[in-house]
């Protein structure tokens, strides 16, 4: 069986991790770049300056399909239109509120530590994310809320 070919160009290809000792190709970029984030050309020319080659830029940037995507052009913001057809709606809505709520340790990264690691740091991080009652604590239902649009008219 040939080894796999690892790298920015390289296609996903086996069992998806999280590991970043295991990550052979990028299956998924949902990253939202930072504003003022640099060109390729300007990246690759950074790279050769510190003695690395083409792909340490091509690794730091999105990949060829995020890239089209104009949000990516600039950074700093990602943006999506949600359309609802107001005729299924009963009666006459007044305003809509859109909410983004930041998930730290979403459940599949959590069950590929699990499945990857047997390290006393990860025995103890199964038992905490196991046992933890948050049930009348102040913690209880916890959101972190990154940004709302806040009531929006509906013309």
């Amino acid at each position: 069986m040939p080894a796999p070919v690892c790298g920015p160009d390289a296609k996903p290809e086996g069992q998806l991790t999280t590991s970043f000792l295991s990550i052979c190709a990028k299956v998924k970029d949902n990253r939202i770049l930072p504003q003022g984030f640099l060109p390729l050309t300007q990246r690759i020319e950074i790279s050769r300056k510190l003695g690395a080659d083409e792909k340490m830029a091509k690794e730091s940037g999105p990949d060829e399909e995020t890239a089209r995507d104009p949000d990516y052009l600039t950074g700093g913001s990602d943006s999506l239109v949600y359309r609802v057809p107001l005729g299924d709606i009963k009666g006459t809505p007044a305003a809509v509120q859109a909410t983004l709520y930041y998930q730290p340790t979403p459940p599949f990264y959590l069950q590929d530590r699990f499945c990857t690691s047997s390290s006393d740091d990860t025995n103890r991080l199964f038992y905490v994310a196991g046992k933890l009652d948050l049930s009348g604590t102040a913690a209880q239902d916890w959101k972190l809320r990154v940004v709302t649009s806040g009531p929006v008219s509906v013309p």
